[in-house]
């Protein structure tokens, strides 16, 4: 369970999720990120690559069917979430996102 590791705090300098974070409802999203607060040191990094909404309709369609074949509601809400502002809400400073593949992926870091 991401949301309660058992591991002690401030145990990391850095946590990273490749897409994980899609397969979570939203609230247990949120628990996920406070215990990724929680294992990293003072200036420690928490690093997410995850899914992202493209802005091109026509890059949205492949994506828009691999979320209907495989995916469940959590991806559909995940690439609506600002995750930037849920990671702030966490606690998370120094906050940078960079958009990949046509807007297909993101990844998103912030500092402890």
């Amino acid at each position: 369970d991401a949301s309660l590791t058992n591991y002690p705090a401030g145990i990391a300098d850095c946590v990273t999720m490749t897409f994980a974070l899609d397969d979570l409802p939203r609230e247990q999203r949120r628990e996920v990120l406070k215990e990724a607060w929680r294992l990293l040191r003072p200036g420690g990094v928490f690093v997410v690559y995850d899914y992202h909404e493209p802005p091109n309709f026509f890059i949205r369609v492949p994506q828009y069917v691999q979320f209907f074949l495989v995916e469940d509601n959590s991806a559909w809400d995940m690439v609506t979430e600002n995750l930037e502002e849920t990671l702030r809400q966490t606690g998370f400073t120094e906050i940078k996102k960079a958009v990949l593949y046509k807007g297909l992926a993101q990844i998103v870091t912030g500092r402890k």
